[in-house]
């Protein structure tokens, strides 16, 4: 019975040796440096990514105040893209905050390169290589094609906004 026990134990010591870095491997952002790319520049592919971000993958959504006079998640005009903070009680374990992506060279993302946003968005890790929140749900944005990933780059406003 005592073997039992111990070959029980070793197999469970075993399974978490190999499974905690094999888990953490998986589940946490490899940092490579961002791929040198650059987004279209055509009306059809901004207007393609503004669709995208703003109804499909709800980066306007999480990433901007909310008017709390109207029902729903419509952005505070004016501060699209400006960051967005959940409190406490808001269903999310304690304070969480979704970080300023608008072109703002000081608070936002102005000085990233479109190779640096991409690495965010489909791997989510940021320009100086931090993981991102794991909120931020870049394991299902791996799948956007590289035209989409691009597009939602080009969509992205790229004059400052308010905030």
């Amino acid at each position: 019975m005592l073997k039992k026990i111990l070959i029980v134990l070793a197999l469970l010591v075993l399974a978490v040796v190999v499974g905690v870095p094999a888990y953490l491997y998986g589940a946490y952002p490899k940092l490579r440096s961002a791929a040198q790319v650059t987004a279209p520049t055509s009306p059809e592919a901004i207007e393609r990514g503004r669709y995208l971000a703003e109804a499909m993958t709800g980066c306007i959504a999480c990433h901007s105040p909310i008017d709390e006079s109207r029902p729903g998640d419509f952005p505070q005009p004016g501060f699209e893209y400006a960051g967005r903070v959940w409190p406490v009680g808001s269903g999310f374990p304690g304070k969480i905050v979704a970080p300023n992506i608008s072109p703002d060279p000081e608070t936002g993302i102005g000085r990233w390169t479109d190779g640096e946003v991409v690495r965010a968005i489909r791997e989510g890790v940021s320009r100086d290589g931090r993981p991102l929140f794991p909120l931020m749900n870049y394991p299902a944005y791996r799948d956007l094609t590289d035209e989409d990933v691009l597009a939602i780059v080009a969509g992205r406003p790229r004059r400052h906004v308010a905030g």
